[in-house]
């Protein structure tokens, strides 16, 4: 699960190299924002076998192009569209990464299977947020997960749907015009929805470990409460971490849950086929959490890095630290 972050983003990149060479297997990558950027990515890089070069690609991406120079394109028809710029540029930047990871022509073998899901906020909302069982008739959300397996990233025409769904997921509001997804309308950013979108990944099933990358510690209290204009920073940052800390205690004490039936079952003497019914029609599993969090907040705003190279490289690093601190004990 790679969460939204703006400029911090790059703390995830740190974060990817560390998980590429630890050889973790990686079925399923759900992202939001800079998060989808970052994840198509590592995708791509799953899909083909080449983890190694898609994070050096994601940190070069990170430390070359993420500028507001880059980004942004500034225009009329975007202004009319509700955004600064398009997202004309952030879309040539995650083409050219996918590019330099496994060019279409000639196309690399594909060595793996690899599920990406975005979440995107469709402006005109939806009735489905995650496929036709969470459609409730006449209830309205505004979150969508679009879903892509290994075989778009296989095709020019696939990789071109792809990229839109990462702009659109990554299209911060205002700053960004909406992206048009076709039968959803326009959508800006998921992370105005569901940043940390632990809960997607807890929807699969045949999930049994979830790793959750994000540039939030778990500890963000400060010793001063936040005064002026700090103060929207820090109401991003509650919406942000609260719908986290909920995901995590949900699947927390489903767990606990867990750990009881089985203990009940032994005292009731049931047999493994009767435990797997019981815990089925609960609807029940036991999933792992593994979380790489920095241990303090990272320097500067969720823009700060946006002019500042050096910063990036810090979180870059930052990234790197955090992984090795808990991959070692996978």
């Amino acid at each position: 699960m790679l969460s939204g972050a703006v400029a911090k983003g790059a703390f995830q990149a740190g974060v990817l190299e560390q998980i590429a060479s630890a050889r973790i297997p990686i079925a399923r990558i759900v992202a939001a924002s800079a998060g989808a950027m970052n994840g198509a990515a590592f995708a791509a890089g799953v899909r083909y076998g080449r983890i190694d070069l898609a994070a050096d690609v994601i940190i070069e991406t990170w430390l070359r192009d993420a500028t507001w120079l880059r980004f942004l394109r500034p225009s009329l028809v975007g202004l009319l569209r509700g955004g600064v710029s398009s997202t004309r540029a952030v879309a040539d930047v995650v083409l050219d990464g996918l590019a330099r990871i496994a060019p279409t022509s000639p196309l690399p073998a594909p060595v793996a299977d690899i599920a990406l899901q975005m979440v995107v906020a469709p402006l005109l909302g939806t009735s489905s947020a995650r496929g036709s069982e969470m459609a409730i008739e006449g209830d309205t959300t505004f979150e969508y997960v679009t879903g892509f397996e290994g075989a778009a990233f296989d095709s020019d025409e696939g990789r071109r749907r792809l990229v839109t769904a990462v702009t659109a997921s990554a299209a911060f509001p205002l700053l960004f015009a909406p992206v048009e997804i076709e039968g959803l309308g326009p959508c800006v950013d998921g992370g105005a929805v569901n940043n940390a979108p632990v809960s997607v990944g807890l929807d699969s099933p045949e999930v049994t470990r979830v790793i959750v990358v994000t540039d939030s510690p778990r500890r963000v209290r400060d010793d001063e409460p936040p005064r002026g204009l700090d103060i929207v920073g820090r109401l991003a940052e509650m919406l942000v971490n609260e719908r986290l800390f909920r995901d995590l205690a949900q699947s927390r004490k489903a767990n606990e849950k867990l750990a009881r039936i089985e203990g009940l079952a032994d005292k009731w003497g049931l047999s493994p086929e009767q435990r797997a019914e019981l815990v089925a029609a609960l609807g029940w599993r036991a999933v792992e959490l593994v979380q790489i969090r920095p241990e303090r907040p990272l320097d500067g705003t969720a823009f700060s890095g946006l002019h500042d190279r050096d910063l990036r490289a810090r979180y870059i690093d930052q990234g790197r630290e955090a992984a090795a601190r808990v991959l070692e004990r996978l």
